[in-house]
């Protein structure tokens, strides 16, 4: 069952391409909203700090992407597949960023974590992603993760 579940949090993350293209710019402002208030209610006192780094650009290409863009997406992804936004703790110092995400299945109850670092370049005014970590049954699948949440 536990491997079920893996390989199906794994096609969650593989499919980001078409849900960038399924989903329509209402629903994505729904959850980018959904996760900012829980980052926000699950982080007392760091509401400013908060919504300045989900305002924070990570660089794509020739363009950039909003972190919120990106939980939004995952957000909706995640959702999608019966995975449940538990909790995500907060903690910042100016130049770094860390996200831990606690997800569980809606199914198995199941808790998988999500730890993100970003790292604040002040010269360019983004962020790139540091260390990440998903949960010990998906350290094979890392590359795909990070390029998600990363960048270039």
């Amino acid at each position: 069952m536990l491997k079920q579940t893996a390989i199906f949090i794994l096609a969650i993350f593989f499919s980001t391409l078409p849900a960038g293209a399924d989903i329509k710019e209402r629903q994505l402002e729904q959850y980018k909203s959904a996760f900012r208030e829980k980052v926000i209610s699950d982080n007392p006192g760091s509401e400013a700090e908060i919504k300045k780094c989900l305002n924070g650009m990570i660089k794509e290409g020739g363009a950039g992407v909003r972190l919120i863009d990106k939980f939004g997406l995952f957000l909706y992804d995640s959702s999608r597949g019966s995975i449940l936004l538990e909790r995500v703790r907060f903690i910042s110092d100016g130049t770094k960023a860390i996200f831990i995400v606690i997800l569980k299945d809606g199914e198995d109850g199941q808790a998988y974590s999500l730890y993100l670092e970003y790292i604040y370049n002040s010269s360019k005014g983004t962020y790139t992603l540091g260390d990440i970590y998903f949960s010990r049954i998906f350290e094979e699948r890392m590359d795909s993760v990070r390029e998600f949440f990363g960048g270039d």
